[in-house]
């Protein structure tokens, strides 16, 4: 199927009704769960259990509902159809413009948490250019069509092979790079702890950025009260900020996030707590 095609299905799959989508989800997610058994379902069961959330609180059906319902407003917002298009507000805006009116060059740090894709896209909000690296999906169709999705004037997305040549860029003309470090597929991450196990976070890349001369401001995206999104601008670090400080100052705050939102973050990915 070409990337064409699947763009067109994707375009046409967001504008069916929540409620058609619930439907779609209740009946695909005995299927999914059955077999993905020993996989990223049975994955998210453990996750949850030994981070010790209880079950009256949140169980494996309820992060998956999320993740998807998430992606679809995701997909909305990219499209940009103002008849679907999900509200979204902005909190704690100063954090990243006091950055960007002193001069400085930038580099926001998030998690794949609520509609991950809209806090990277806002960020067109504040500056006319934005670095944005991203993985590539293994289905080079799929991933040709989400990219068709999320094209943006002044939104420059590049792969992981970029990384040198597109830092040097950002610090010279002290622009803006985006990125989630989560996840990630080769990279050697830092170990940190998240309640109280041992997980990586992806922060070589900020780490070097900052103790080149970029700031790093925190963000992230959840959603409250149905579907109104929030995206929200956290904390600054101060170039050359001491990386092991950083490193575990990041952590505290990407496990409050997790921990005041869990079911809508990404427990099922592979590399979670290993």
């Amino acid at each position: 199927m070409t990337a064409k095609i699947l763009e067109l299905i994707i375009r046409c799959f967001i504008k069916l009704p929540n409620s058609v989508l619930d439907f779609i989800f209740t009946i695909c997610y005995p299927l999914y769960a059955i077999t993905h058994t020993n996989r990223a379902w049975k994955r998210t069961l453990i996750h949850l259990r030994k981070c010790g959330f209880p079950k009256s609180r949140i169980t494996v059906r309820g992060v998956f509902h999320s993740l998807f319902l998430n992606e679809i407003d995701s997909l909305r917002y990219l499209v940009n159809d103002p008849q679907n298009k999900p509200d979204v507000s902005y909190e704690n805006e100063s954090v990243l413009t006091n950055c960007i009116k002193a001069g400085m060059p930038v580099v926001l740090v998030g998690i794949h948490q609520g509609a991950f894709e809209m806090q990277h896209r806002a960020l067109l909000r504040y500056s006319p250019t934005v670095h944005l690296f991203t993985q590539s999906l293994h289905c080079k169709a799929l991933n040709q069509a989400i990219r068709n999705i999320r094209k943006r004037a002044g939104l420059k997305e590049h792969d992981t092979n970029e990384v040198g040549s597109v830092l040097k860029q950002v610090i010279r003309e002290k622009g803006v790079m985006a990125l989630a470090v989560d996840q990630s597929h080769g990279s050697k991450g830092n170990e940190v702890e998240l309640f109280g196990r041992k997980s990586h976070l992806f922060l070589r890349l900020p780490i070097k950025a900052n103790q080149m001369g970029a700031a790093i401001v925190t963000f992230r995206t959840f959603w409250v009260r149905g579907f109104e999104h929030v995206v929200r601008f956290e904390n600054v670090y101060a170039p050359k900020t001491n990386p092991e400080e950083l490193t575990a100052s990041i952590a505290n705050e990407v496990e409050v996030w997790i921990g005041e939102h869990p079911h809508q973050w990404t427990w099922n990915y592979h590399r979670n707590f290993t």
